[in-house]
C-alpha cells in the first residue's frame, strides 16, 4: 500500500515529532511510505 505521511519529524522537538517518527517506522515495515513535513 502507498501512504503519504504528513507530520513534524526530527529535528523538531516534542511528543508529536517522536510519535510521528515511531508511526512512520511501523508503517514503513509493510508499506511504501513517503514522509512530508
Amino acid at each position: 500500500m502507498k501512504i503519504a505521511f504528513l507530520s513534524p519529524f526530527y529535528p523538531f522537538r516534542g511528543g508529536i515529532a517522536q510519535f510521528g517518527d515511531s508511526l512512520y517506522l511501523a508503517l514503513a515495515k509493510n508499506n511504501e511510505v513517503k514522509a512530508f513535513t
